[in-house]
């Protein structure tokens, strides 16, 4: 049986130009939730593009953490919980809320901001 193609590398150089436009030069923090991919891809753009993604290190967080956190969410939008996930790179940013959500290529890109 053959299956069409997913286009996913298509897909992650969409979403990464997305938040690399939505960011401008603020250092941000990336994660990924889905079943079968992390950020690699998407940080591998980001990276090439000289954008200001940091990992975030909770033993450095002054150092890492960025003023967001942009969450690709490639499971159902019932399925994607970005502000309450289990995942470290949601977890170590610390309390947040929604500041912004698109969907960019199949998927949903959340912008989080830190809760005041």
């Amino acid at each position: 049986m053959i299956y069409p193609p997913n286009y996913q590398l298509a897909r992650t150089r969409e979403v990464a130009s997305k938040i690399r436009d939505e960011v401008k030069l603020d250092k941000f923090n990336l994660a990924v939730i889905a079943e079968r991919n992390y950020e690699d891809a998407y940080q591998y753009f980001l990276e090439a593009w000289d954008t200001s993604v940091s990992d975030l290190d909770p033993q450095r967080y002054d150092e890492t953490v960025g003023k967001y956190l942009f969450v690709v969410c490639e499971l159902p939008k019932a399925k994607c919980d970005p502000t309450h996930n289990p995942k470290a790179q949601v977890a170590n940013f610390g309390w947040s809320k929604v500041e912004a959500e698109w969907e960019v290529g199949g998927v949903i890109l959340y912008k989080l901001a830190h809760v005041q």
